[in-house]
């Protein structure tokens, strides 16, 4: 499920937690760790928001896991800016992220603003990666020798092979002779 953080409300929290057919796996965009960035993007909630929403989710399903998107190099944003944004990420420990470097875009109010310099973005947009790979890695190897339900979607590359997806939505495959496709198997 994808949501965005100010349409969170108290009820919906509480729904992750009791809903059986909620998966443990929540989309979060943020685009920043700034408020200061947040707002230049005409974002319409707050770091401090957006983390009292997070710890709503965890005291109601413990178990959830975090996914999210951020937007690096946005105009104006300055190294504390994006030091922030990195703190933010090592504080929520995102399971799978999307992020991208700022690219002006016609009819928005952000093309004519100044933009940063392509190499500032890149270096950037490399070191954020890196920490969200880290924590994505260390996510995903907490479930070596665990068993849990996967939902096999279609076939993969080789005979018999099948690729689906963990209540986590990590993408995972198996080799089995019987027809997976569309089966829910531990």
């Amino acid at each position: 499920m994808t949501s965005h953080p100010i349409d969170m409300n108290d009820n919906l929290i509480k729904m992750h937690g009791s809903n059986i057919k909620l998966m443990p796996f929540l989309h979060l965009p943020i685009q920043s760790g700034s408020d200061n960035v947040l707002k230049k993007m005409n974002r319409k909630h707050t770091v401090k928001q957006y983390l009292n929403v997070i710890e709503k989710l965890k005291s109601c399903r413990p178990d959830i896991a975090l996914s999210s998107d951020f937007i690096v190099g946005f105009p104006g944003e300055t190294d504390k800016d994006f030091e922030k944004t990195m703190k933010f990420i090592e504080h929520v420990e995102f399971v799978i992220a999307y992020s991208f470097i700022f690219s002006p875009r016609p009819g928005t109010p952000a093309f004519h603003l100044k933009d940063l310099d392509t190499r500032i973005k890149k270096a950037r947009l490399n070191a954020l990666q890196s920490l969200l790979k880290q924590q994505q890695i260390k996510f995903n190897k907490s479930f070596i020798n665990k068993e849990m339900d996967i939902l096999f979607e279609k076939t993969g590359r080789h005979n018999n092979q099948y690729v689906g997806r963990t209540i986590y939505n990590q993408s995972t495959y198996t080799s089995h002779k019987e027809n997976l496709i569309n089966k829910i198997k531990l």
